[in-house]
C-alpha cells in the first residue's frame, strides 16, 4: 500500500516538474522576444525595418508593459472567484494543460501562475489536514536534512507541511540547565566541527541548533570575557549604539571585543534604565500603530498565511482530480 503510493506520487512529481519546465520554457521565450540585431539598431529576423517592425517592437514595448504593471498591481492575488473557476478547470483536465486552465481561469492569469497556486493552495491530494502515525513515524526515522526528499516520501505532503509538522509537534526539545556532560560534548562537537550548529547539536541530544550556538556563544566560548566592563569598553559599546541603535545587539557586540549580543544588551540595561523603559514604550506605540493581520498582498513571497487561499475544497461540487 504504501509502496504504491510512493510509486504514484513520484509520478505525480515527475509530471508537475515537466510541466513547470515547459512553462517556464515558454515564458523565457516571451522575455525574449526582442532580437539583439534590433536592440543594436539593425532589424530583426524576417524584418525590414519599415512599419512591420515598428508593429513587431510596440508589441514586444506593450508585453513589457504590461507584465511590469502586473507586478505593480499584485499579480499573485486571487479572487474567490478565480479560485472556483481554476479548480473546475484543473478537475477537468486531471492536473495537466495548464495553458488551456490559464485560458479558462482568465483575469490575464498564466499558466505557471495557475499551476503554482493550485498546487499550493487548492490541490485536495497536497492539503490533507489531519497526519497519521504512519506519517509521523516516517518524519521521526528519516534523515531531515533535505525537506524536500522527505517530502517525497510521505505521499500528499509538501516539504514545508513535513517541516512544520516534525518541527512543531515530533520534535523534542530539551530545556532547563545544561549539565557538565552535555557541556563537554558540545565543546567537543564544536572542536571537530566548528560553529556548524546542524552538525555539532548531535552531540547533545534533544538539543536544538540553536540552543547549541546560545550556549556556546554565551557560555562555553574560550574568547568570551567574564570580568566586569571596563571604561574603555562601556565607551566602545556607546559609539556603537550611535551607530546601531539599540536594537541591533549583535552588530553592537561586534564592536566590543569578547563580548556577546546578550553581555552588551545587559549592560545597557542596567547603565541607562530609564533609555529602557523609554524603548520599551516606543515598541508598544509602533505595535499598536500596525494592523493586526497582513493583507493578502501584504508580502511577494508565497507563505500559507500570506496567500491562503478565499475558497476550500468544500465550496465545490466538482469531483476535483
Amino acid at each position: 500500500m504504501v509502496a504504491e503510493a510512493l510509486a504514484a506520487n513520484r509520478v505525480l512529481q515527475a509530471e508537475i516538474r515537466a510541466q513547470i519546465a515547459r512553462i517556464e520554457g515558454v515564458l523565457r521565450v516571451e522575455k525574449t522576444i526582442v532580437p539583439r540585431a534590433t536592440l543594436s539598431g539593425e532589424s530583426g529576423p524576417g524584418l525590414d525595418g519599415g512599419d512591420e517592425a515598428r508593429a513587431y517592437l510596440a508589441k514586444v514595448a506593450l508585453f513589457l508593459k504590461k507584465n511590469k504593471k502586473r507586478k505593480e498591481e499584485g499579480a499573485s492575488r486571487w479572487t474567490a472567484e478565480e479560485e472556483q473557476r481554476l479548480v473546475v478547470a484543473a478537475s477537468a483536465h486531471m492536473g495537466h494543460h495548464w495553458e488551456s486552465v490559464a485560458s479558462v481561469v482568465g483575469s490575464d492569469k498564466r499558466p505557471l501562475e495557475c499551476l503554482r497556486h493550485y498546487q499550493r493552495s487548492l490541490n485536495p491530494r497536497l492539503l490533507r489536514s489531519n497526519w497519521t502515525s504512519q506519517e509521523d513515524e516516517i518524519l521521526r526515522r528519516v534523515d531531515k536534512s533535505d525537506w524536500q526528499r522527505v517530502a517525497s516520501m510521505v505521499p500528499g505532503r509538501t516539504r514545508t507541511q513535513c517541516r512544520e509538522r516534525y518541527l512543531k509537534s515530533l520534535a523534542q526539545k530539551k530545556k532547563g540547565k545544561w549539565t557538565d556532560e552535555e557541556e563537554r560534548r558540545l565543546e567537543l562537537g564544536v572542536r571537530a566541527y566548528g560553529e556548524d550548529w546542524r552538525r555539532a547539536k548531535i552531540h547533545v541530544p534533544p538539543r536544538t541548533d540553536a540552543q547549541c550556538r546560545e550556549k556556546f556563544k554565551n557560555g562555553l566560548d574560550p574568547g568570551l570575557k567574564k570580568t566586569g566592563w571596563t571604561r574603555e569598553e562601556d565607551e566602545l559599546m556607546d559609539k556603537a549604539i550611535v551607530v546601531h541603535g539599540c536594537r541591533k545587539w549583535a552588530a553592537v557586540a561586534t564592536c566590543v571585543p569578547g563580548r556577546t549580543d546578550a553581555q552588551v544588551f545587559r549592560r545597557w540595561r542596567q547603565r541607562f534604565p530609564d533609555m529602557v523603559l523609554e524603548e520599551a514604550e516606543q515598541r508598544e506605540v509602533a505595535k499598536n500603530a500596525l494592523p493586526r493581520t497582513l493583507s493578502r498582498g501584504g508580502t511577494t513571497k508565497w507563505s500559507p498565511f500570506t496567500d491562503k487561499p478565499q475558497l476550500d475544497a468544500s465550496d465545490f461540487s466538482v469531483t476535483l482530480a
